[in-house]
């Protein structure tokens, strides 16, 4: 099992997580979500990391409440999503919700869009949308939510801070919606990064992945890994993204850097990550205050400003990387 190690500020901020809400805030909120039920229509399936943090931030947030969760599996089973978010429609029905939460960009554009968005006037708020709302027509009559900002400068920044030298970078990634909207945030921040190059190598298989980093070594001095989840292994299994990293990890002779803590916690060097936990937890302040009384369609969307520094130390010493106390301070060191 994997230990985080804090240390400096992330630490004490760390640590504050579980205690968002005061023991006497916490009765308060319980007391006035008694007897709501929100239903929860979340993209991917149970057990995929990135959607369990949004769960442990929409529970911690809405305590008092019940809430039902319903899996498109849309990132497994993309052909069979459509038909299950007819189903979640139809419980939607059944349930008569008080409030509907809606995470990732699959259940927008499956879901709200076509089911609920300005045809109901529940209230439903999103959140783990990638970068941009207005793409779905939000705000709308009945919706608002939470953005997903992803910290690629800051992460590749962050490398340069620990290895001194990218100048060339690849960009891993197996194609699908969510990373769709990684390439185009990237490509619109480029400028910014002031890198030499900056490659696309678009994968399918494990073993295509495990070929390309061997292969392209010195063509680059590090490897950005988006998301990997559903890249398929030699028996064509679909993995979750961390067991992918685990493996190219061990193989790469450069850093593999990443925006998702998971995969520097399975073996990337580094990364500024953004937390699942976040986003759920903003999505149930904003059902809170959509409950209390205010016009969900005038609030303002909102948007996750933590990014939290990571580093693997296995990585680092087995990179033969030497880490300086401005890597360290601050920074949580996974072992």
């Amino acid at each position: 099992m994997k230990r985080f190690l804090l240390s400096g500020l992330a630490a004490g901020f760390l640590c504050l997580l579980p205690m968002i809400f005061s023991d006497h805030s916490e009765a308060q909120v319980e007391d006035s979500l008694a007897g709501r039920k929100i239903l929860v229509v979340m993209s991917y399936h149970q057990g995929n990391t990135w959607q369990d943090q949004e769960q442990k931030g929409l529970a911690a947030g809405l305590r008092g409440a019940e809430l039902v969760y319903f899996y498109l599996d849309s990132k497994r089973d993309k052909s069979g999503a459509a038909a299950r978010a007819k189903e979640a429609f139809s419980l939607f029905h059944d349930l008569a919700p008080d409030a509907v939460v809606a995470t990732d960009d699959n259940a927008q554009s499956m879901f709200v869009v076509p089911y609920l968005k300005d045809k109901v006037k529940t209230p439903v708020v999103f959140c783990g949308v990638n970068n941009n709302a207005g793409k779905y027509g939000y705000p709308a009559t009945n919706v608002n939510g939470i953005v997903e900002i992803k910290h690629f400068l800051e992460t590749i920044n962050f490398a340069r801070l620990i290895t001194g030298n990218i100048n060339r970078l690849a960009v891993i990634y197996k194609d699908n919606p969510s990373n769709q909207r990684n390439i185009t945030q990237l490509a619109k921040e480029k400028d910014s990064y002031s890198l030499e190059d900056i490659e696309y190598l678009k994968l399918e298989t494990l073993a295509g992945a495990v070929g390309k980093i061997k292969s392209r070594t010195e063509d680059f001095d590090a490897f950005l890994v988006l998301n990997l989840t559903g890249i398929l292994d030699k028996d064509a299994r679909q993995m979750e993204s961390q067991e992918a990293i685990k493996v190219l990890s061990t193989i790469s002779r450069r850093p593999i850097i990443s925006t998702e803590d998971y995969n520097v916690a399975a073996g990337a060097l580094c990364g500024v990550v953004k937390t699942g936990f976040e986003q759920g937890e903003l999505a149930a302040r904003m059902v809170r205050e959509v409950l209390a009384g205010k016009e969900i369609g005038k609030l303002p969307v909102g948007a996750n400003k933590n990014g939290q520094r990571l580093v693997n130390l296995t990585t680092a010493k087995k990179l033969d990387i030497r880490l300086g106390k401005e890597v360290i301070f601050g920074s949580t060191l996974v072992k």
